[in-house]
């Protein structure tokens, strides 16, 4: 075990307590509504972490990145879903995963894609499994909910010989842009509403759907009444939480498990501010600084700090209000620091340090980059 300040700076510190208390929450959650809780690994990518949000069971993910894929399966998990539409070199490469584990789900949303799936043959008359990308209001990827093409689409998959239709996928990013929980549980509303609108249509038409998967952290941290109604939910970044969730009501900031640790090293009176050994290659520089006073984080405790400014490896402090104490933080003084995208700022470390009562206890190290 070693202590917090015996770390180099900057450096990614999870709080082990923090995280397994989200988690058993989501479980929780899940298991109250009937649904079943499928956790995407992005933001930690982690085996560790992985096994937590699964309840120990090492069953039921979403990758975003082949690497990722790889990396769990040879973790020994199963069941997973690879949430990315495919270009023709990826599915030549998830060949190997289907015929390694039991079940490896792919992400389509037009013809294209499936074509690509039947014209790869997998190994002793294996199915191809996937999940049809539905875009109920977000409009990045997805076949539109409420459009024919997307039913003949589905009508399509149905009817082939190599591929077999595991469900519906939605992924509600644009959850992440509401500004209330009230904005947030109503946009949940809409979606589930479309979700199963479609679902309800398919099986009108005696199209199987056997799963309906909807998430992200807002909706499923603040999940409606109509939610229960979907069969899994698959939200990542709940596992850390950060200052963006908290803003949108998602968490309170006692939830957030990660921290950038970083040192003050120069005081700048003259000028009105101090500087700190972290910049925008530790930190994420994505924070919307008209809703996040604090600047570029939430530096802990200390409610009238504000990082106004990072370069690559330097933060500018200065104060909210008043006059920057400058006795209060010598320099050496460690800053702990709840970053504003934990998904952005855990992608930069090669390393976590995990966090235990107070106490260092051991280190994860993230599966890095999108293939492997």
């Amino acid at each position: 075990m070693a202590e917090l300040s015996c770390l180099p700076t900057p450096s990614l510190v999870v709080d082990l307590n923090k995280v397994t208390q989200n988690c058993e929450r989501m479980l929780q959650k899940c298991q109250e509504l009937g649904v079943k809780l499928r956790p995407h690994t992005k933001t930690h990518k982690t085996l560790q972490a992985g096994e937590i949000s699964t309840g120990n069971r090492k069953h039921g993910l979403v990758v975003s990145t082949i690497a990722e894929a790889k990396y769990f399966i040879n973790g020994g998990f199963t069941d997973i879903i690879f949430a990315q539409p495919p270009s023709l070199n990826k599915v030549e490469v998830c060949t190997a995963l289907v015929e390694s584990i039991s079940k490896f789900h792919m992400l389509i949303d037009n013809v294209q894609h499936l074509q690509m799936l039947e014209d790869t043959k997998l190994a002793n008359g294996k199915q191809w499994s996937v999940f049809l990308d539905l875009d109920c209001g977000y409009g990045r990827t997805g076949a539109k909910w409420d459009s024919i093409k997307t039913f003949d689409l589905a009508r399509l998959i149905h009817q082939s010989e190599s591929v077999d239709l595991a469900g519906l996928y939605v992924h509600e990013g644009n959850s992440y842009n509401q500004t209330s929980t009230g904005d947030v549980t109503k946009l949940s509303d809409m979606t589930a509403t479309r979700l199963l609108e479609f679902s309800d249509k398919l099986e009108k038409e005696g199209i199987d759907c056997p799963v309906k998967s909807m998430g992200s952290t807002p909706s499923c941290s603040l999940p409606t009444e109509i939610m229960s109604r979907i069969t899994e939910f698959h939200p990542g970044n709940y596992v850390f939480y950060d200052l963006q969730q908290y803003y949108i009501g998602s968490c309170t900031l006692d939830d957030i498990a990660c921290t950038v640790i970083a040192r003050v090293i120069g005081h700048y009176p003259d000028r009105g501010h101090m500087v700190m050994d972290c910049g925008w290659t530790a930190l994420d520089n994505q924070s919307q600084m008209s809703k996040c006073v604090t600047g570029h984080g939430c530096i802990v405790g200390e409610p009238n700090l504000r990082i106004d400014s990072m370069t690559q490896e330097l933060g500018k402090i200065s104060a909210i209000n008043g006059k920057l104490d400058y006795e209060k933080y010598p320099i050496g003084t460690i800053l702990r620091i709840y970053p504003w995208h934990a998904c952005a700022t855990a992608s930069l470390h090669e390393v976590y340090h995990i966090l235990l009562d107070g106490a260092i206890v051991d280190q994860w190290r993230p599966v890095k980059w999108w293939s492997a």
